[in-house]
Parts: structure tokens; sequence; C-alpha cells
């Protein structure tokens, strides 16, 4: 974006460092501040809550169930590794390959349960657009799809601001 816009790249790669940097600073203590107040357990359960639990509690479960190096599990980590390269592969030799490395691990994710549809419009758009009017055409619709998700999480960020000042658990960016 920068090279097409004349900015130059040194100061807003250092821009966007600093402003990672600083909302990664906020986040954390606005997040401790909340949680410390208010409580955990009071405000803090839901999504947080599964988070956290889904993460260590299966972890928990590893360390205690299984042995350190079980064969069965190591060998379908180094399948599915192979199978993502061989989409990856496919995917730059043909063109029009239709399956994505990213697909194959999507489809098993909890997260395909709640955005299939968004998935399946979007895949949808880009075919039609690419088919009729070519890559012209969607280099065209690109700043318009990606404003569209820039949008939506910066109306997330608002109301994650102005919920808690109110007092209202209001809009909020799911995952």
């Amino acid at each position: 974006m920068a090279d097409g816009t004349g900015i130059r790249l040194r100061p807003m790669i250092f821009s966007l460092a600093l402003a990672a940097f600083v909302g990664l600073i906020a986040s954390y203590v606005s997040n401790f501040h909340i949680c410390y107040r208010e409580g955990a357990q009071a405000k803090c359960m839901g999504f947080k809550w599964w988070v956290g639990s889904e993460s260590f509690d299966r972890l928990t479960q590893w360390l205690n169930n299984n042995p350190p190096h079980d064969p069965s599990r190591i060998l379908n980590m180094i399948g599915g590794a192979a199978i993502v390269f061989m989409l990856k592969g496919a995917r730059t030799a043909f063109v029009g390959w239709p399956f994505h490395p990213a697909g194959y691990a999507l489809a098993v994710s909890y997260a395909m349960d709640y955005f299939w549809f968004a998935f399946l419009l979007s895949w949808l758009f880009k075919l039609l657009i690419v088919r009729y009017g070519g890559m012209k055409l969607h280099n065209t619709f690109v700043p318009f799809f990606l404003g569209l998700i820039l949008g939506d999480f910066f109306i997330g960020s608002v109301w994650a601001i102005v919920g808690p000042i109110i007092g209202q658990q209001t809009y909020k960016v799911f995952i």
C-alpha cells in the first residue's frame, strides 16, 4: 500500500510497530484492570474462560494421559503437514486449483461452525469477479473488501470502548 500511495516505507513501518506495541500494552493493562476490578468469574467468563480452558485443559490431558512420544500422533502430524505441502504445491503448479491449504486446516476448526457462510460468499464473489472481470477487476475490488474487514474491526473496537463506559454489553468482534 505504501508503494501505491507514495508513502515512505521506513516511517510507516516504525508507526505500525509503535501502534502495535502501544495497543498491545493498552489491551493487556485494560484486560487485567477489568478482570481485577470486576472479578474474573463475574465479568470475564465466556470467551476468555473458554480460550484458556481449551488450551490448558487439553495440554494437561496430553501431559497426564499420553506418553510423551506417541508414534501415532507424530505420524498424524507428519501426514497432515504432507497434505498441506501437497495442497500448496498443487495450488502453485496448476492454474485454477480449487483447494487452498488453509481450507484443510480450517475444515476441522470450530471456527467453521461460525464462518462457513462468510467463506462461501467470499469464495463465490471472488470466483465471479475473477471469471467475468479478470485480475483487473479483482484488483479494483480488493480495497473494497479490505475496507469491509477493517470496518468490522474498527466498529468492534469502538463498541469495545463504548460498552464498558455505558455499562452495556455491545457488539464484539468474534475470533
